[in-house]
């Protein structure tokens, strides 16, 4: 049987999570959790032996790491662009990027995905996702400070558009909407055509409603 295992991380106020993804086929599971709460007041030893503990204990010491930005860190913009901006979006896009970023000396990370909408005329459009650079940093530091080397970062909205591309077959759609709630708080996550086209973040009216 053809296995892979993937590790994710997720940095949330004082705890880092990794989560063990493991593929059998067409199948995944979560064969594995670790917890490192109160992180920044642990010796950077210890967090770094427990994580490769957690690692060697599952087999997965050699395994693709992916690090989720969360969305608290991450700032999104919607671009409608012509058609024939497809040719060479990387560049339009970061032409666009000083009418995007909240400051003209902010440094950011930025990626993006887009997908072709139908009219007359059709259009592009493009979601942007920006990560100021000193968080991106911080995460990246943190991850070093861990013993693991990242495979790629992505923005936790994002994963969930990846999360339902690659399930695809079970939910025989290609649009969905997702609602994360955490204590007090709610994640709303809207995919078209695998991708993220809406992304907020709120606390629960009092009323419940």
């Amino acid at each position: 049987m053809i296995r892979s295992k993937c590790l994710g991380i997720a940095i949330e106020g004082d705890v880092i999570y990794l989560s063990l993804v493991e593929r059998k086929l067409n199948r995944f599971q979560i064969c594995a959790l670790l917890k490192l709460p109160e992180w920044s007041s642990t010796p950077v030893p210890e967090l770094k032996k427990r994580t490769a503990d957690f690692l060697a204990r599952h087999k997965a010491a050699d395994c693709q790491t992916v690090l989720l930005i969360p969305r608290q860190e991450t700032v999104m913009r919607q671009l409608i662009l012509p058609l024939d901006a497809e040719a060479n979006l990387g560049k339009v896009v970061e032409y666009q990027l000083v009418n995007l970023v909240p400051g003209e000396d902010a440094q950011v990370a930025h990626d993006y995905a887009s997908f072709r909408q139908e009219g007359t005329p059709g259009n592009l459009r493009v979601s942007v996702f920006l990560v100021f650079q000193a968080a991106m940093d911080r995460h990246l530091g943190i991850c070093q400070d861990l013993g693991i080397r990242l495979a790629r970062v992505v923005p936790s909205g994002v994963a969930f558009a990846n999360y339902l591309s690659v399930l695809e077959e079970h939910f025989k759609t290609r649009t969905g909407l997702f609602l994360i709630p955490a204590d007090q708080t709610c994640q709303v996550v809207g995919v078209l055509e695998k991708r993220v086209l809406a992304w907020h973040e709120g606390s629960f009216p009092v009323d419940g409603k």
